[in-house]
């Protein structure tokens, strides 16, 4: 579970300690590197004022995706690293983005996207909670939270929405990184300090012909887009005990020929 974010003396944001334990906040993937390139090369893409605690690239035999792993001292090394894109090798752009964490076995956990799907909100929380827990947490500098709903119940005579919520809703996100961002560091956690049980975030998944795509490792900036309010309106399958997100299913791996990285324990 994520903890509150520790007070920081004199400065208006803190990472949360927690964040700094947390190997997946501060590991990156590294996808399209070029076949020629040498570990040097990659490792000297990377901005050398960021400290780095281990590097690795991963190549297999026969299979000419080369694909690679930096893990930064920092949490905030890899939002910092995210905004100096494009990170380039022999004139050829890396894909870079968090590590999506072995251990998450969410449907959606490879999508890139700027939306967000979280469930078992107490009844007393409310969108201002929402947004007000997870920015202290996830600053603007890195992405802004453009939207927070919670879905409303509906009056059963006049089918209008009421002031009471389903327990569960959307955020949409700046940028995909944002997403990731709150989707690892904040996957469990409790919004307000007094509730009962954890809320859960994960990337939301678009509705069936929606745009969007399973990005992965290396497969695309897909991202499902659309306007503000789309979380609302543009994601199907989610009443009814959130209907799709029964199970949390398994993921199929990382996309665009990243395979599942082969059993090298990423």
């Amino acid at each position: 579970m994520a903890d509150q974010t520790e007070v920081c003396e004199g400065e208006e944001y803190c990472c949360p300690a927690e964040f700094e334990e947390m190997e997946p906040m501060r590991k990156m993937f590294i996808g399209n590197i070029p076949k020629d390139a040498t570990d040097d090369e990659v490792k000297a893409a990377f901005p050398e004022e960021l400290e780095v605690e281990d590097f690795a690239v991963v190549r297999r035999d026969g299979n000419p995706k080369i694909f690679g792993f930096i893990t930064f001292t920092k949490c905030d090394s890899v939002d910092e690293c995210l905004k100096k894109r494009p990170l380039k090798v022999k004139n050829r752009e890396l894909q870079v983005k968090r590590a999506v964490p072995k251990d998450d076995q969410s449907d959606t956990a490879h999508y890139r996207t700027k939306k967000i799907f979280f469930a078992n909100v107490t009844p007393e929380t409310t969108e201002e909670d929402v947004r007000s827990y997870l920015e202290k947490r996830h600053p603007p500098k890195y992405g802004k939270i453009e939207e927070v709903i919670l879905v409303k119940k509906k009056d059963e005579t006049t089918k209008e929405a009421t002031k009471e919520h389903k327990g569960y809703g959307f955020i949409v996100c700046e940028n995909e990184d944002l997403a990731d961002r709150i989707s690892i560091g904040d996957r469990k956690c409790k919004v307000l300090p007094t509730a009962d049980k954890e809320q859960e975030f994960k990337k939301a998944r678009p509705k069936e012909g929606g745009a969007g795509g399973r990005g992965g490792r290396g497969g695309g900036r897909g991202g499902a887009r659309g306007g503000r309010g789309a979380a609302a309106v543009g994601y199907g399958g989610y009443g009814g005990g959130y209907g799709g997100y029964g199970g949390w299913g398994a993921y199929s791996g990382y996309g665009g020929g990243w395979g599942n990285y082969g059993g090298w324990g990423w």
